[in-house]
C-alpha cells in the first residue's frame, strides 16, 4: 500500500524545534543576568512564536499522513460496496426529486 508521508518534514521540524528551545533557554539564562532583560525576553517571545508555528505545521503534516494511511487501506471492494449502496439508495428517491439535486449546488 502506498501512503504519502511527511516524515522528512516532520523530522526537520522537530530538529528546528529542539534548536529553538535551546536558543530560548540560552536567552532566558542571559536575561536573568541582565539589568534590563526586556530585549532578551522579547527575543525569547519571538523564538516561541516561531516554535509554535513549526509545531502547528508538524501537527498538520501528521494529520495529513494519518488521512493518507487511512485512505491507502481502503480496498477496491469497499469502494464498490459503498457505491453500490449509494446507487441503491438513489433508486429509492422519486425520479422528480433526483432532477433537483444538481440545482441545489450552483456553481
Amino acid at each position: 500500500m502506498f501512503a504519502a508521508s511527511h516524515a522528512g518534514e516532520i523530522a526537520s521540524g522537530k530538529a528546528q524545534i529542539a534548536a529553538l528551545e535551546a536558543r530560548a533557554s540560552r536567552m532566558m539564562e542571559m536575561a536573568a543576568g541582565l539589568e534590563l532583560p526586556a530585549p532578551a525576553l522579547r527575543k525569547v517571545t519571538e523564538i516561541e512564536r516561531e516554535r509554535i508555528e513549526i509545531e502547528q505545521r508538524i501537527v498538520g503534516w501528521e494529520l495529513e499522513d494519518e488521512a493518507s494511511r487511512t485512505f491507502s487501506r481502503v480496498t477496491e471492494a469497499q469502494v464498490r460496496k459503498c457505491l453500490r449502496g449509494m446507487a441503491e439508495d438513489m433508486q429509492t428517491y422519486p425520479r422528480g426529486e433526483m432532477r433537483d439535486v444538481p440545482d441545489q449546488h450552483p456553481q
